[in-house]
């Protein structure tokens, strides 16, 4: 009985997760760039400079990147602050496959700074594994939360006030997706740093 009770916890846990993917979905988290731009453009800058032309060096990235980025309309100079713009994902996209595609894309660098070193790690790894387009940054996530989910779960198995817990935490991710696509541009996305 113990143990049905575990098994019924685990897949009550992982149906919510999946469940959270598809309301991530639905509601546009997957086609959302989280706020703050600034920081976000840096982060996927390092990620394409390291993805797509081996500049894996520290949190750099390539000037050439981050410019074709910036001409391609990551930047505040073309958007304001519209919230809108988090939004357009073919523009967004369109940057992203430009800057991955650079026929010579020069060896200056630019430092990322201080600030959202594991954004730049965070988006390398969404975007190895699901490819340079914004909806690698939603999969990306949910495959982090999944495998913490999948891993808790294995270390809590007997447990059953923590799994209780682990099923009321994916209850919260489910819910709190499409509370957050409503939000303004610095909070917009379950996948955002905020």
């Amino acid at each position: 009985m113990s143990v049905l009770r575990s098994t019924l916890l685990v897949l009550c846990a992982l149906v919510l997760c999946a469940l959270t993917v598809w309301e991530g979905i639905r509601t546009g988290a997957d086609r959302t760039l989280p706020g703050a731009l600034a920081r976000h453009v840096s982060g996927l800058a390092v990620a394409i400079s390291c993805l797509s032309y081996s500049h894996c060096h520290g949190y750099t990235s390539l000037q050439s990147v981050d410019q074709v980025l910036h001409d391609g309309g990551l930047s505040y100079e073309m958007h304001g602050r519209n919230p809108d713009f988090y939004h357009d994902a073919s523009l967004i996209n369109q940057a992203l496959q430009r800057a991955a595609s650079i026929s010579n894309p020069g060896t200056a660098v630019n430092s990322m700074g201080p600030h959202e070193k594991g954004l730049a790690l965070f988006y390398t790894l969404s975007m190895a594994v699901f490819g340079i387009e914004l909806s690698s940054l939603l999969y990306g996530f949910m495959l982090v939360f999944s495998a913490t989910v999948g891993l808790f779960a294995v270390a809590f198995y007997r447990d059953h006030l923590a799994l209780t817990s682990l099923v009321a935490v994916c209850c919260a991710m489910y819910l709190i997706v499409p509370v957050l696509q409503g939000l303004s541009p610095d909070v917009n996305a379950v996948h955002g740093s905020r």
